[in-house]
């Protein structure tokens, strides 16, 4: 097959789970013998040129709006190619980029798949969200041959409240490269305990939530650490925060980390982080689960499934229950590494990236079939 995918974030211009996911299904469907080519956005000084085996298209951004990156050429160049590939995969109906993929296909490319990483946007505020999603979000899902979700509880809210055709939905789980993520076969001992959080620095991340919540636990467990991996528009404030609270010694950030080099990072800390507003799966979470770290996460009614024997859940926005989940999981050992140990047999037996990428790549070739039987 000849695929085009076009994604906003891409790795490792935009490290976060969207971008890994696109960079890493491409690797993948290449080595099974596809062609895959990759259109994305990029900053005006970008000068990274990545080893990759497929092949990208990189276009100079005009500006960037809530996390989104835009451009004209966008249109003119997706207009020319679309109809010289056999598939259009494109990630996230909240991208400005998925939005013409969908004025596209409704001028006739072909077929056009459209992976939604979440349904409400971790950028943008509640009442854009709503407002966005109930109009553009709604028209760019429909417009599209065949849109994938991580969860039962995603595809309900996309057939109830989107009422996007269910003929069209497929649940396919988002999925974790077990060949690099898993635990330390050595176990480290006697280090101060360690948090993690690995993301884009956006607002509704919720990353002011963990940094409020560590200067609580530091009254109680005085060596705790907490190490935040990730760039993005917040990163200033947050700054700002750890100085005010006095947490320069308790907190480090760390700005880019190669992504053959993550597995390290989750195996030499005890527990990840996410307390976020809005989120689909996060591939962030799977990555820990599969290094078998136990989670601690807002309450998502579609992730209670995965986290469950995992993890801990507190109340979105709750500082005081955020920290006596993580104060809970540092003073008993055996419980943490008991979720930690339930997490990875989870990862192995039902979110193998394989998996992913065998099931996304069968919905292509099944679409376009489809197409061809139509022709002739």
């Amino acid at each position: 097959m000849k695929i085009l995918r076009v994604t906003s974030d891409l790795y490792p211009f935009v490290v976060g789970g969207i971008g890994i996911h696109a960079h890493e299904m491409s690797e993948k469907q290449v080595s099974l013998g596809h062609d895959v080519t990759v259109y994305t956005l990029v900053n005006k000084n970008e000068k990274r040129n990545p080893r990759v085996n497929y092949r990208i298209i990189k276009k100079q951004k005009l500006f960037s709006f809530l996390g989104n990156s835009i451009s004209p050429l966008l249109f003119f160049d997706l207009f020319r190619m679309r109809n010289d590939f056999d598939i259009i995969h494109a990630h996230s109906h909240l991208f400005f980029s998925t939005n013409i993929c969908a004025i596209i296909r409704k001028m006739g490319s072909s077929p056009l798949i459209i992976t939604n990483h979440g349904i409400m946007s971790v950028s943008a505020p509640n009442w854009f969200n709503r407002i966005y999603i109930k109009i553009i979000g709604k028209w760019t899902l429909n417009a599209a041959d065949a849109v994938l979700c991580y969860t039962k509880e995603e595809k309900k809210k996309l057939i109830n409240s989107l009422h996007i055709d269910e003929k069209k939905i497929f649940i396919i789980p988002n999925g974790v490269n077990l060949d690099i993520f898993y635990p330390d076969p050595v176990e480290k001992v006697n280090r101060d305990p360690t948090l993690l959080w690995i993301g884009r620095l956006v607002k509704g991340k919720g990353v002011h939530f963990l940094i409020q919540a560590t200067s609580l636990i530091i009254r109680k467990i005085p060596n705790i650490r907490l190490i935040i991996v990730g760039e993005g528009p917040e990163k200033g404030k947050i700054k700002k925060i750890i100085k005010y609270l006095n947490l320069k010694d308790s907190v480090s950030i760390v700005d880019y980390i190669d992504y053959q080099n993550l597995p390290a990072i989750y195996r030499k800390t005890d527990i990840f982080i996410l307390p976020s507003m809005n989120e689909g799966v996060p591939k962030t979470v799977l990555e820990a689960m599969a290094c078998g770290k136990p989670i601690v996460i807002s309450e998502f009614s579609h992730l209670r499934e995965l986290i469950c024997d995992s993890g801990l859940m507190f109340p979105k926005g709750d500082i005081y229950a955020l920290a006596d989940a993580i104060v809970k999981l540092i003073k008993n050992e055996t419980l943490r590494k008991e979720l930690g140990k339930n997490a990875r047999n989870k990862i192995i037996q039902n979110y193998s990236w394989d998996n992913t990428v065998q099931k996304t790549t069968e919905i292509m070739k099944q679409l376009i079939e489809e197409k061809n039987t139509h022709r002739s």
